[in-house]
């Protein structure tokens, strides 16, 4: 009789910390994938009535809110972590006004998240990076 052998791996998923995104000021957490980002509730709640919605929901008495720990992420399973992460890297821009980092082609993924979520200045300035690096015309876009 033999025995069975247990897998050299786990199927159990390895979360980890963000590399740029995951700020231990952050006051929510959102799980993308496998990456944990910890950011600033701020940049969520101002633009974004689906996050409004999202980050104050109700909870039981006793319960943390979804995005409050590591352990109780927000979590995202039809997002790429790329994609999340050029998203949050509007708000993080380092240059004031300058996205000149921003690939061509990550300002339609930052558009297709902003339109979803409800980020209408996002979108406008997605427009605008697009226009200035002559984008084809299937990435057009009508805001209002």
């Amino acid at each position: 009789m033999s025995i069975p052998q247990t897998p050299s791996t786990s199927t159990v998923p390895v979360m980890r910390r963000h590399s740029i995104y995951f700020f231990e000021a952050g006051d929510v957490t959102i799980r993308v994938e496998n990456d944990i980002f910890r950011i600033h509730r701020y940049f969520l709640l101002r633009e974004s009535a689906y996050f409004r919605s999202r980050l104050s929901a109700p909870t039981l008495p006793g319960q943390d809110p979804p995005g409050s720990s590591e352990y109780n992420t927000l979590f995202f399973d039809d997002v790429t972590s790329d994609a999340f992460a050029c998203f949050v890297r509007v708000f993080y821009n380092p240059k004031y006004s300058y996205y000149g980092d921003t690939r061509a082609d990550e300002w339609p993924l930052i558009l297709k998240l902003a339109q979803r979520w409800g980020f209408r200045d996002v979108e406008r300035l997605c427009v605008r990076e697009m226009e200035i690096l002559n984008l084809p015309a299937k990435y057009t876009v009508i805001l209002f």
